[in-house]
């Protein structure tokens, strides 16, 4: 990992999933050398995950610990309103980063000012899903589907994060249709 100031906040929501958060950890680790900052925002899980999330706990990742559910969309934007990164992203905890995805996402957004959005190629560990090259794509309305995503800073507070209307499911669609809207 290197040192510099970060460019990138990770963002991850988990909630008693600890061999989930660990895989997704390692992952991040291993695969990302952009220099980033790893926010990690737990519900109140019983199972050790807050044990684990305490003993990495450092400059570079930085638990959450909410203790109780509030609902993805809350839980992500009460972390997003911390960020001050030029690009920040969230995963599932139950994702796993490949092939150097956080760094190709950082490359895109810097090369091409027009893109307000990217959707981050992961590897889930379970459910249907898993054999997918990377989880999303284009819906029949011509919106971007996505798990999980990267964006800068600024489209994202522009965007106002996740609807919280949405709580659980229907947030990603939603705020890629959001930035769609705000012209990228």
């Amino acid at each position: 990992m290197n040192p510099e100031t970060p460019k990138l906040s990770v963002v991850v929501g988990t909630y008693n999933r600890l061999d989930q958060i660990q895989r997704c950890v390692e992952s991040i680790l291993r695969e990302t050398t952009t220099p980033f900052v790893l926010f990690i925002t737990d519900a109140g899980s019983t199972d050790g995950t807050v044990e684990y999330l305490e003993s990495i706990r450092s400059d570079v990742i930085k638990p959450f610990l909410v203790g109780k559910l509030l609902g993805q969309a809350k839980a992500y934007n009460d972390v997003f309103a911390l960020v001050t990164t030029p690009y920040v992203c969230w995963l599932s905890d139950d994702n796993v980063v490949v092939n150097r995805g956080l760094d190709v996402a950082v490359e895109i957004l810097e090369d091409d000012q027009r893109i307000g959005m990217v959707g981050l190629k992961t590897c889930d560990v379970q459910g249907p899903f898993v054999d997918a090259p990377y989880i999303g794509g284009i819906s029949e309305i011509g919106i971007l589907n996505v798990n999980q995503g990267m964006l800068t800073t600024p489209v994202l507070k522009k965007v106002t994060g996740f609807s919280e209307a949405f709580r659980d499911y229907g947030i990603d669609p939603d705020l890629t249709a959001k930035v769609l809207f705000s012209g990228y």
